[in-house]
């Protein structure tokens, strides 16, 4: 079983619902689940800068170059999910699939939206967010669907606290807002 069916199944769970065998089943399970699992899955992805689905790639150039304002377009991974940074540091814009900019070449952090790349916390956030998008369609019960809300927002909460450890603190020494009020200039 995929595991992005073992998330949809433990959402199903959530709601008292039966397990799926695929998402074209054929069931009206599935076929809420199908509806619901990507804007689910999205919106919990695009909600912080999740370590364990960072990827960096370098950006394949479009033929097709931008009308007007910037020179270039290149085209975003088909597992992207929300972008991190960009190399090297430019204007940029995202539209339509493409990020364009001034640069010929750029590289990318970004959030991948591929599940095998997900940690325990982050899937729990996602399991509960999407259990939250079924409970009324599946069961029409607006207090199970409050209570999984308040859970989604908790378990999404507890998994970005858990990888706000997974890189290294910004040293606060390199803080301009904060040198300038403790008095630091700048050296020459």
């Amino acid at each position: 079983m995929s595991k992005t069916l073992t998330i949809i199944n433990r959402a199903l769970g959530e709601v008292n619902a039966p397990a799926i065998s695929e998402l074209s089943d054929g069931t009206v399970y599935a076929e809420v689940a199908s509806r619901s699992w990507q804007p689910a899955r999205d919106a919990v992805l695009r909600a912080h800068p999740w370590p364990c689905c960072l990827r960096r790639a370098k950006l394949n150039r479009s033929p097709d170059k931008p009308a007007w304002e910037y020179a270039y377009a290149h085209v975003l991974p088909v597992d992207y999910a929300v972008l991190v940074s960009v190399y090297p540091e430019t204007s940029y814009a995202i539209e339509s699939g493409v990020i364009l900019s001034d640069q010929k070449d750029v590289s990318i952090k970004y959030v991948s939206t591929d599940t095998k790349l997900y940690d325990a916390a982050l899937e729990d956030a996602i399991v509960y967010e999407l259990a939250s998008r079924l409970a009324m369609p599946l069961t029409s019960k607006k207090s199970l669907s409050e209570k999984l809300e308040q859970k989604a927002l908790v378990c999404l909460r507890r998994a970005i606290h858990t990888t706000t450890r997974e890189t290294t603190p910004k040293d606060i020494r390199t803080n301009k807002w904060k040198s300038a009020k403790l008095g630091y200039r700048r050296s020459r």
